[in-house]
C-alpha cells in the first residue's frame, strides 16, 4: 500500500465521523512520524530489518484510521432491516463517491439484526445474533475469528449472516503484532476456550458449543493465522485471507538477475491448508490486489506461489464488487478458491474488507 497520505474528501454531512477520523489522524500522524524515525535512524546503518518496521508503521497508519473513520450511522445509508433475507451488502454507489465516501470511509448501516461488539477474549469483541430466528435451535453456532480491521469488515458482515458469530481482534500496526500473540502454542487454545466461554456468556445459553471455525485477516492480520496454523494445522475448518499474506524476499549479495525469490518457509502453513482445500477437506478463500509494498513479497507474488505449490490454474474473469473492486483472475479447486482483483492503492485495499461477508454468503455457506 502506498504510503501517501489520503486525501480524500470527508463528506460535510458526517460531522461526528469527521470528529473521529481527526482524532484518528492525530494517532496516525504519531505512528507515521515514528516510522520515518526508525527508517532514518538505521537505513545508513546497513540494519535490513528496523527500516522495514519504519515503513510498516508507514503503510499501516493511514489504513488504521481510514478503516474507523466512519463508524456512526449517516442518512447516506438506511439502517439494515432485522430479519431482512436479502444478504446484499451496501454499494459504493456513484452517488456515495460524490459525497466523498469511498472504500476505506463507508456509510454505517448499523448492526441489523446483531448485538453490538460485546466483551468477548482480552485481545477481541464478539457479535452475536439477536433476532431469534438467526439463533440455531441446537446451540452450535458457526464462529468467525477475524483479525485486523474488525469493525470495517462489521459492515458488510452483518448484512448477509445468518447467525454466524463474529469474533474480532485488532493488535495493532504491522504483522508482527499478530505473530508475536500467537508465537506459542498454548496462545491459540486459550483464545479458542475463551471464545467458548464468550460464547456462552454472550448467547445466555451455557450449552452452546462451535460448531465450525473460521480463521479470517485483513492486511497486517495473517501474522496470526499464519503461526496458529503452523501450531495448530487443524485449528480451522475454513481459512479466508483478504488482500493479506505476504512473504520476505531471500537476501543476496549479488545483483538480481530476474525477480526476487521469496521465503517460502514461513508461507508453509498456508501451503498445507491450501492444500487441504483443494482436496475438499476444508475451505480456503485468498483474495489479492495488485498492490506491491516496499521491499517485500504481495499478496499477489504469495498467491502464485501458493497456487504453483497446489497445481491450479488462474482463469481470467471480470465482474465488480459492490466496493468497485474489479475482478481480473480466479482459481478454483474444489475447497480453495484465489480471487484476483485490480487495483493498488490504499481504497483498494480497503475495499478487500467487505470480502469477508461476499466469501461467508458465496462460499462458506453454499
Amino acid at each position: 500500500m502506498s504510503a501517501q497520505p489520503d486525501r480524500r474528501v470527508v463528506p460535510r454531512d458526517a460531522e461526528l465521523a469527521g470528529k473521529r477520523a481527526r482524532r484518528r489522524g492525530l494517532f496516525a500522524v504519531t505512528l507515521a512520524g515514528l516510522g520515518l524515525a526508525i527508517t532514518s535512524a538505521f537505513a545508513s546503518d546497513g540494519v535490513a530489518i528496523a527500516p522495514e518496521l519504519g515503513r510498516g508503521a508507514l503503510r499501516y497508519a493511514a489504513a488504521r484510521v481510514a478503516l474507523h473513520a466512519g463508524e456512526v450511522p449517516v442518512d447516506d445509508a438506511a439502517p439494515i432491516a432485522t430479519g431482512s433475507r436479502s444478504r446484499v451488502t451496501t454499494p459504493l454507489s456513484p452517488e456515495l463517491r460524490a459525497k466523498g465516501w469511498n472504500p476505506c470511509m463507508m456509510p454505517d448501516r448499523g448492526f441489523g439484526p446483531y448485538s453490538r461488539w460485546l466483551p468477548a477474549v482480552s485481545m477481541g469483541q464478539m457479535l452475536v445474533p439477536e433476532d431469534p430466528s438467526l439463533v440455531p435451535a441446537d446451540g452450535a453456532y458457526h464462529v468467525v475469528i477475524h483479525f485486523h480491521g474488525h469493525d470495517a469488515v462489521r459492515k458488510a458482515f452483518v448484512e448477509v449472516a445468518r447467525g454466524e458469530v463474529l469474533v474480532g481482534i485488532d493488535l495493532g500496526v504491522g504483522s508482527g503484532a499478530y505473530e508475536d500473540a500467537f508465537a506459542l502454542p498454548a496462545a491459540f487454545t486459550e483464545l479458542k476456550d475463551g471464545v467458548l466461554r464468550a460464547l456462552r456468556r454472550n448467547t445466555h445459553n451455557p450449552d452452546a458449543t462451535i460448531r465450525t471455525l473460521t480463521l479470517s485477516s485483513w492486511s497486517a492480520g495473517y501474522g496470526a493465522i499464519q503461526n496458529i496454523l503452523r501450531f495448530h494445522p487443524r485449528a480451522a475448518d475454513a481459512v479466508v485471507l483478504l488482500d493479506s499474506a505476504h512473504a520476505g524476499y531471500v537476501k543476496t549479495d549479488a545483483p538480481p538477475k530476474g525477480p526476487p525469490t521469496l521465503v517460502t518457509r514461513t508461507l508453509a502453513p498456508f501451503v498445507a491448508f491450501a492444500e487441504r482445500a483443494a482436496r475438499g477437506d476444508v475451505t480456503m478463500v485468498l483474495t489479492h490486489s495488485e498492490i506491491q509494498p516496499p521491499g517485500y513479497a504481495s499478496t499477489r507474488e504469495v498467491a502464485d506461489h501458493l497456487l504453483h505449490e497446489v497445481g491450479v490454474t488462474r482463469h481470467p474473469t471480470s465482474g465488480e464488487t459492490p466496493l468497485g473492486l474489479v475482478a481480473r483472475s480466479s482459481a478454483e479447486r474444489r475447497g480453495l478458491t484465489v480471487k484476483g482483483y485490480a487495483g493498488a492503492d490504499e481504497h483498494a485495499h480497503c475495499a478487500h474488507t467487505e470480502l469477508l461477508a461476499i466469501a461467508l454468503r458465496d462460499v462458506l455457506t453454499r
